[in-house]
């Protein structure tokens, strides 16, 4: 039956009081309607009066809360509606039709959903019948027996409560199921509250803690702060910064702040979420949750760090080298201090790479970034700014600017010691000051050209930004855009020097020396736009069309005259360098023996394997390999061994200096001459200009020379002119 039956009693309080209001209402409007109803009847006013007395003594204990429990206050209740129900009864003279009267009120009754007063309702109706029956006996055999008449009466009430017990039964399981779901969502809240890392801190109107979550002490090291104030455990420093968003928050507002906690194990940097939750009930204060955000913050600052310092030397990079000389000229617009800049860029540093490889090479820019570091004041600022380039900021200075640019060029020069042997370095250094209007932008690259400056110098030096300098880096753009116009346009043509055996005087063979027709400019030489060419790539091209002309010109000259062609670094690092001979040799028809090819010392110090290589193959088409400018690069004996050359030329330094009457040049060339001769190569002078030095080097056994006292290079049409002289004279 305990599964069936309701238990009764199972309503929530506010519910319950809900109810029990509408009952109280019910029961004193009774208190009205029975006296009115007596009167109607045609009762005495006294008389009727009096009958509601009874009720409304009932009603009135049945709303005193403070008077008992609500069980209590429910049988009054009750008792008051069905007290109401008899007298009505009464003074309708026992009439059948208001007995309904008491299963309407027995329905208002089962409100309650409580066994206590419905089993009192159904005894007080079962005692009215009993004495009613006994009192004033009525036709029927059960009317009678007052007790079997009660109980009939009894069991007709209880037969209609089954509707409202049933519905008792219903809200029941629904109520407990619902209990079951709480207690269940409540459990699993509890439990996730309980393991998570996050930590949960409720605090009140008057700014103490009234819940802390576990994690709070386990996650966080920090003590029981329940009753305490909520800033508790908050690093000092952050403490106003957290008060002032706990007072500031609007009603029903949200909001994210950063601050550290102290804890047993330190202080930990945490976001806390604030969120005003006052007018939530059983809440009531402000929730924080909060989490440590102590690793996220580590990596912001690694990668904010990264995304401003350069990864390999650890230097700021050139975004914030820019920022800081924003702030040293902003500074220089307050007190009037003048700031500076110097660029600088390690001479020749490809070579490093190419030669010893990335690894060296990196050693090298981290033993440069030390280096440049240790020359620099406290307050100054050292980046670096791509590949080979560096920058000091030197942020109030004078003339010592310059000191401190001694200083670099001085700890630049020191051989740096690397895995693969001592490595020399040079730096070229452009030193520019602010001026009024300038932006970071501005000096960086007025530094920047008069490092360039510096390089055109001859490199190893300092040199001090000047105005005109920015209009020969525009001058060198624009030369830039029109190498490559003029290379389309075919303005890049072949002239032609003699090469002369200094015993006969006999032409054997030219050299090809590119010059450029410039529209506007004339004829000019390579050393105005040759370096620029290289830089830019053009050089490769330039490169094909000289070849090209000289293999096409030399196939017409007659007898067994040779053309010899200059390769650049560029044009030897080609890849499609060897099918180009190849293939301008089968097209103009030139013996491969006619050729030579002329590179230069540093190509081989280089890449000696990539040179070896090519040179290797160069050499298996038949052609010729000249060493040029021999004597003023870094070659070696071995490396005379290792390619196949065939020709060395002497420099005209050499030569130059042989004619002004230099020993020790003399001992040189001798050497180089012997060398030559040792090796069995072709040794050709260059640069001869005067007859003494044409004796001097025939003296010394040269065989081989050209220069101005014989020719000076000429045009196509101006060469086939000398050609007959040359032939004839041979």
């Amino acid at each position: 039956m305990r599964r069936v039956l309701p238990r009764g009693g199972a309503l929530p309080a506010d519910l319950w009081e809900a109810r029990h209001r509408t009952v109280l209402v019910v029961l004193w409007l009774h208190v009205v309607a029975v006296p009115v109803f007596a009167l109607v009847v045609g009762r005495p006013l006294l008389h009727a009066l009096v009958e509601a007395v009874p009720i409304a003594l009932l009603g009135a204990s049945a709303s005193l809360q403070s008077a008992s429990g609500r069980g209590v206050r429910a049988v009054l209740a009750s008792a008051g509606l069905l007290a109401a129900s008899a007298t009505l009864v009464h003074l309708a003279g026992g009439a059948t039709e208001m007995h309904f009267h008491f299963f309407v009120m027995l329905a208002l009754i089962a409100l309650y959903q409580d066994w206590v007063p419905l089993l009192v309702a159904i005894a007080f109706v079962g005692v009215h019948h009993a004495i009613i029956a006994g009192l004033h006996p009525q036709d029927g055999a059960l009317a009678k027996h007052p007790l079997a008449w009660a109980a009939v009466h009894a069991g007709f009430v209880l037969a209609a409560s089954a509707a409202q017990i049933t519905s008792w039964r219903v809200t029941e399981t629904q109520h407990e199921r619902s209990e079951e779901a709480l207690r269940s969502s409540e459990r699993r809240f509890r439990a996730l509250i309980e393991h998570s890392k996050d930590g949960v801190v409720v605090v009140g109107h008057d700014a103490l803690v009234t819940y802390e979550s576990p994690s709070v002490h386990r996650e966080f090291g920090l003590a029981d702060r329940v009753g305490a104030p909520g800033v508790v455990g908050v690093h000092p420093d952050d403490v106003e910064r957290l008060r002032a968003v706990l007072t500031s928050l609007a009603p029903g507002g949200s909001t994210l702040i950063e601050h550290r906690v102290v804890g047993e194990d330190g202080v930990r940097w945490v976001e806390s979420q604030v969120t005003d939750m006052a007018a939530v009930p059983d809440v009531e204060g402000l929730v924080i949750n909060f989490r440590d955000v102590g690793e996220r913050r580590e990596l912001e600052q690694r990668l904010a760090h990264q995304a401003f310092h350069d990864a390999l030397t650890g230097l700021p990079n050139r975004a914030l080298f820019a920022d800081r000389i924003d702030h040293a000229l902003a500074a220089q617009r307050d007190d009037r201090v003048a700031a500076a800049v110097l660029f600088i860029d390690l001479d020749d540093f490809k070579l490093v790479n190419d030669a010893l490889g990335h690894v060296v090479g990196d050693d090298v820019l981290v033993e440069a970034a030390r280096r440049i570091e240790s020359c620099i004041r406290p307050a100054d600022t050292c980046a670096r700014l791509g590949g080979d380039e560096f920058g000091v900021l030197l942020a109030r200075v004078g003339a010592d600017a310059f000191e401190v640019g001694s200083r670099l060029l001085e700890a630049l020069q020191e051989e740096v010691i690397t895995a693969e042997g001592p490595v020399s370095i040079d730096a070229s250094i452009g030193l520019a000051f602010s001026r009024p209007g300038d932006a970071a932008d501005d000096l960086i690259r007025n530094a920047d050209l008069a490092m360039y400056q510096a390089k055109g110098q001859g490199k190893g030096c300092l040199e001090v930004f000047e105005d005109g300098m920015r209009e020969a880096v525009l001058g060198r753009l624009a030369l830039k855009v029109d190498l490559r116009r003029a290379l389309e346009a075919e303005e890049f043509v072949a002239y032609y020097q003699p090469v002369v055996s200094l015993s006969t005087g006999r032409m054997v063979g030219a050299e090809a020396l590119v010059r450029w027709n410039h529209p506007e400019r004339g004829v000019l030489a390579p050393d105005e736009f040759i370096e620029l060419a290289e830089e830019s790539g053009v050089i490769v091209g330039i490169g094909h069309v000289i070849l090209a002309q000289a293999c096409a010109d030399a196939a017409t000259w007659p007898g067994s005259l040779g053309v010899s062609v200059n390769l650049s670094p560029r044009q030897l690092q080609h890849e499609k360098l060897i099918d180009d001979v190849a293939e301008i040799l089968d097209v103009t028809g030139l013996n491969p023996s006619r050729l030579t090819l002329e590179i230069t010392e540093t190509v081989l110090v280089a890449d000696p394997m990539a040179a070896a290589r090519v040179l290797g193959a160069l050499k298996a088409l038949g052609v010729s390999i000249a060493l040029d400018d021999f004597g003023t690069g870094y070659s070696s004996l071995s490396y005379l061994n290792r390619f196949p050359v065939d020709t060395l030329k002497i420099d005209k330094s050499f030569v130059d200096a042989l004619g002004e009457g230099g020993g020790n040049e003399k001992v040189l060339l001798q050497a180089i001459i012997g060398l030559g001769r040792t090796l069995e190569l072709r040794v050709v002078a260059e640069g001869i200009e005067q007859p003494e030095q044409r004796d001097s080097l025939q003296a010394l056994g040269c065989g081989l020379g050209q220069g101005y006292l014989f020719a000076r290079p000429m045009a196509y049409e101006h060469f086939l002119d000398f050609l007959p002289t040359v032939v004839a004279s041979g």
